[in-house]
């Protein structure tokens, strides 16, 4: 699902991005598994742009020590839960993937969703944003006991884009639930 942000947003998103880029300079944290400041940004955007399309708050914060694996919270509980990890990935048709192989302190939310950029060499932020699909904690537990890691930078846990569960499916229940709660 193609989503776009105003060039405002951008904007907002990029002064956060380098503050942020400020504070873990500040605290000596430079390895928190992003390279620079449009690395920070794109990831920034993309989980903008997931909240957008869920109905999600999307409150930003210079924290020490980092987001804890949590990015968004959905305005509603549902059967798959209500916390967000969103992973963004440079380039196209990549997986999702976990950092490393120690997912039991990785996994912390209920739901990863995978976004990529909306358009190939040349695309900067306001061109978009291609939130691809989600899979639950649940999901990755399976794919973990199922087969052995792969490389890709290093050995990570992944679930192949394709293997992904749609995002109209979950903006569909959103929207259900978000019914059910108007009619109570």
């Amino acid at each position: 699902m193609l989503v776009t942000l105003p060039p405002e947003e951008v904007l907002e998103l990029a002064q956060v991005a380098a503050a942020i880029e400020c504070s873990k300079r500040r605290f000596g944290n430079t390895n928190w598994g992003v390279s620079s400041l449009a690395s920070r940004l794109y990831s920034l955007c993309a989980e903008r742009c997931v909240a957008s399309l869920l109905g999600c708050k999307h409150e930003v914060k210079v924290l020490p020590g980092g987001d804890g694996g949590i990015d968004l919270v959905l305005p509603r509980e549902t059967a798959y839960g209500r916390t967000i990890d969103v992973k963004f990935r440079r380039v196209r048709n990549t997986d999702l993937a976990t950092r490393g192989l120690r997912f039991w302190e990785e996994l912390v939310a209920d739901l990863y969703v995978l976004v990529w950029p909306a358009g190939e060499e040349g695309w900067t932020p306001l061109d978009g944003f291609d939130v691809v699909g989600w899979a639950t904690r649940e999901d990755f537990l399976k794919r973990i006991v199922s087969r052995p890691p792969v490389r890709m930078r290093g050995e990570k846990w992944e679930i192949r884009y394709s293997e992904l569960r749609d995002c109209g499916q979950l903006v569909s229940l959103l929207q259900e639930r978000a019914e059910q709660a108007s009619q109570h």
